[in-house]
Formats: C-alpha cells, sequence, structure tokens
C-alpha cells in the first residue's frame, strides 16, 4: 500500500482536529501499525496528507543580510532580537512584528558573536577581529571599544570568539581564537582577570546563575570551570 492508503483510517479518525496532540496520536498509531517503515523518511509525507490546522505560524522569512547569519539573540524583555551576519552588519529586529529597527554598520570584518546587556538597554557586539564594542541601541552610538584581547596575528589569524554578561550585567567574558578568556568590567571597561588555559579557540562560556562561576568550551576538546566570584569587586 501506498502512504496514503496506511494513513487513511488515522486521518478519518482524527477528524482533522486542530491539535498537535491529536497529530501525535495519529503519527504513533501509524508507526505501530507499519513496522520497520522509517519514519523519518516520509514525516513530510504524513504532515502534508494530514494537513492539520495547529497554532504553529508560518512566518516568512527575515530579509536584510546578504551573507550568512552567524548569531541571533532575544532581548531581555522578548520585544527585540538581534542578527549578526557575515556581511558586517548587526540587525535588530521587533520580535511581534518582523520590522527593522536598527542596523549597525560599523564593523571591520564578519560579525560573529552578540549579546545584550541582561538588564538594561545597551548591546554588546563581537567583531570578527581583536576588538570587542559596546553599543548603545537608542543612541545608535558605540560606547566603549575592548581592545585587550591584542591578538598575536603573526602567530595565527585570530579574532574574539565567545561572550557572555554575568547574571547582574556588571561584568563581560570574552574569548578569542588563541584560547585566552577575559574578564571586563561593564562600567569602566578595565580587564579584571586574563585566563589563558585553553590551547585553541574558546568557542563558549557561560557565567553560573549565581555569578561566581565561569565554564569555557573550547576547540582544544575541553571544558573549564572558573570560581571566580571571590576575584571580582564586590
Amino acid at each position: 500500500k501506498t502512504i496514503k492508503d496506511k494513513l487513511h483510517p488515522f486521518v478519518k479518525n482524527s477528524k482533522r482536529k486542530e491539535s498537535l496532540n491529536t497529530l501525535n496520536q495519529a503519527i504513533r498509531s501509524f508507526t505501530k501499525k507499519w513496522k520497520g517503515g522509517k519514519l523519518v523518511t516520509f514525516l513530510p509525507t504524513i504532515l502534508s496528507y494530514l494537513k492539520f490546522d495547529t497554532k504553529i505560524e508560518r512566518n516568512t522569512p527575515y530579509g536584510g543580510h546578504f551573507r550568512a547569519v552567524k548569531e541571533l539573540r532575544f532581548s531581555p524583555d522578548n520585544k527585540y532580537f538581534l542578527s549578526a551576519s557575515k556581511d558586517e552588519t548587526i540587525g535588530l529586529w521587533e520580535s511581534s512584528t518582523g520590522d527593522k529597527v536598527l542596523k549597525f554598520e560599523s564593523w571591520t570584518d564578519s560579525l560573529r558573536v552578540v549579546a545584550f546587556h541582561p538588564t538594561d538597554g545597551s548591546v554588546l557586539a563581537c567583531a570578527n577581529d581583536e576588538n570587542v564594542e559596546l553599543w548603545d541601541i537608542g543612541q545608535k552610538s558605540l560606547v566603549r571599544k575592548y581592545e585587550d584581547h591584542q591578538i598575536d596575528m603573526e602567530v595565527s589569524f585570530g579574532y574574539v570568539s565567545s561572550l557572555a554578561f554575568s547574571p547582574d550585567g556588571k561584568y563581560i567574558a570574552s574569548g578569542d581564537f588563541q584560547g585566552r578568556v577575559l574578564i571586563w568590567e561593564y562600567a569602566t571597561g578595565k580587564t579584571l582577570l586574563d585566563i589563558n588555559e585553553h590551547t585553541h579557540i574558546v568557542r563558549t562560556i557561560v557565567w553560573s546563575n549565581d555569578g561566581q562561576r565561569l565554564v569555557t568550551g573550547s576547540d582544544d576538546c575541553t571544558m573549564r570551570t572558573w570560581d571566580i566570584g571571590y576575584m571580582l569587586p564586590a
């Protein structure tokens, strides 16, 4: 029998209810009857034939970038989200309408990482070079540039590859291509800690919820945990 024939009794029983639960039940029933079948292979056919009207919204793609989008972040209040692209721009979008609010074009190379400040309206952006830039969304202006990574380009090509705000927004951690992790004071731009233990790119950084610990992940196939709370200003 064809896929459509095998699905028919389950479609009939479902009565096209507007519910994901009904869809799940139909698929589960179908897989029990059709032993040995590869559901993943035929899932698009199943969904197309059932034609369930669910509450999942089908949004049209956002335009505005002409090269790969590398990073996305929601604002703390969920009103906006950021998109960072290899076309050297950052877009700020209104999440409810999809309207572009701002577009930043002042970076010198491909953008890699973006992050919202957890409590105020500023946005931190990391360009594909050795600098970390702090921008004010409302003023659309550069507030501060952190330049202490100073990657040695004679050793290898590099850029700032990861960053994260502490939960209270007082500090910023940034990792780079050569394995360093710097901890900055948000208010002053002062570098408080310089950690150089990884042997390759620091891909990801996350703070503990209490802001006392930091975990870093690297291309050197390791994750490292840092107890840094006692070393930071009160």
